[in-house]
């Protein structure tokens, strides 16, 4: 219906093709609006703040990634490499858009 190279897709680490602007509303959902924010201050000096906005961001992305949860067998995908897959999405929309 479209052709390949004038559509934006987002391919997650595993290679499974996403629709970027349903992984951004996800995310948007998942953090009620406050996506920025939480990067903002997941980022910052302040430690617990950091440590409760990575909580949530990992969180949303494994929502909008829709990753497995962890499990203590070593199945599904751990807080980490929810936020790495977050950041890799951020990293591309912001060069794609």
């Amino acid at each position: 219906m479209f052709a390949a190279k004038d559509r934006l897709i987002y391919a997650d680490v595993s290679g499974k093709s996403l629709d970027p602007l349903v992984v951004r509303r996800k995310l948007m959902l998942a953090t009620k609006g406050e996506l920025n924010a939480l990067l903002d201050q997941a980022a910052g000096s302040d430690p617990l703040p950091a440590l409760a906005a990575e909580e949530a961001l990992a969180g949303a992305a494994r929502t909008a990634f829709d990753f497995p949860a962890f499990t203590p067998d070593g199945g599904g995908a751990t807080d980490l490499d929810c936020l790495e897959e977050l950041n890799r999405f951020v990293e591309w929309v912001e060069k794609k858009l």
